[in-house]
């Protein structure tokens, strides 16, 4: 797991985006559409959320791993409050960057904290979370994750028929929770680990952080998935080496295997290159 870091100065990536164009009040501008939702797919594992990157209870929304909702809630406060959202890029199908910042209080006239999530899906999820302050004094932050996990399948949530199966109990300590489900058929349990110790009650993890003036903080949260007992293998775990990740190898190999289109409209050209993506995306593997 990564532990929290903090460093002066430096921007923060994101395809062609850095921090320093949003640390000001200019207007928000969006590469997919803040109001839209944010789909990730990678073999049996889907995740869609609203382009802040939260997962809403009230929408179909959620974290979803072999047709069963792992994560129904999954909402991130700083301060008290939503982020402001900024942008959204997904540059891979499993991969999606969610930049937000607090908003102006008092008499300020930018947002001093900028936050950076990092999201992959793979077999469970990864997010890296970043918090940066820009400001010239320490920032005294509270992040909260309020996280729920209902355990209904695919097409309940599709249907609006949500009812609870089986028995349901929680678990945690500083540094994971665990929401665990039992029914006559199989045992089913999502545990949430985090790279920096917690408060942690039933439904929220709770963060008071400290970001040094131009410095940042970062946790690493993984969410994996075990049934009757047997843990399934993260794709993307914490501290992990992305590049020699296998959907990024299979990425890499799809596209060396699909054909070229040239053309000069622009329009076909990037329906063409989205349906090879959203093809891609869709493979499933045979682990055998």
């Amino acid at each position: 797991m990564q532990t929290p870091t903090s460093s002066s100065g430096g921007s923060v990536s994101s395809g062609q985006i850095t921090a320093q164009r949003w640390a000001g009040t200019g207007p928000a501008t969006s590469l997919t559409g803040i109001g839209l939702p944010v789909t990730l797919v990678e073999g049996d594992t889907f995740c869609v959320s609203n382009g802040s990157g939260d997962i809403a209870t009230h929408q179909p929304h959620g974290l979803f791993v072999l047709d069963t909702r792992v994560l129904s809630r999954w909402e991130l406060h700083v301060s008290g409050g939503h982020l402001e959202p900024l942008a959204t890029t997904c540059d891979q199908p499993f991969h999606a960057t969610f930049l937000g910042r607090t908003r102006p209080r008092g008499r300020q006239e930018e947002s001093e904290l900028l936050v950076t999530r990092r999201r992959d899906v793979g077999h469970g999820m990864r997010e890296q979370i970043e918090f940066r302050n820009f400001g010239q004094k320490e920032l005294h932050v509270t992040a909260e994750i309020h996280v729920d996990a209902d355990f209904a399948d695919v097409f309940e949530v599709k249907d609006n028929r949500l009812k609870r199966h089986g028995q349901h109990r929680l678990s945690s300590n500083s540094r994971w929770l665990s929401f665990e489900q039992t029914d006559e058929h199989q045992a089913k349990r999502v545990t949430v680990h985090f790279s920096l110790a917690a408060e942690v009650e039933p439904g929220r993890i709770t963060w008071r952080l400290e970001i040094p003036p131009k410095g940042l903080v970062e946790i690493c949260i993984e969410c994996e998935l075990a049934i009757n007992g047997v843990t399934r293998q993260m794709l993307f775990p914490c501290g992990g080496s992305d590049i020699s990740a296998g959907p990024t190898l299979r990425k890499v190999d799809w596209h060396e295997q699909t054909p070229v289109l040239e053309t000069s409209n622009a329009a076909l050209q990037q329906s063409i290159a989205s349906a090879i993506n959203d093809l891609g995306a869709l493979q499933i593997v045979d682990p055998e």
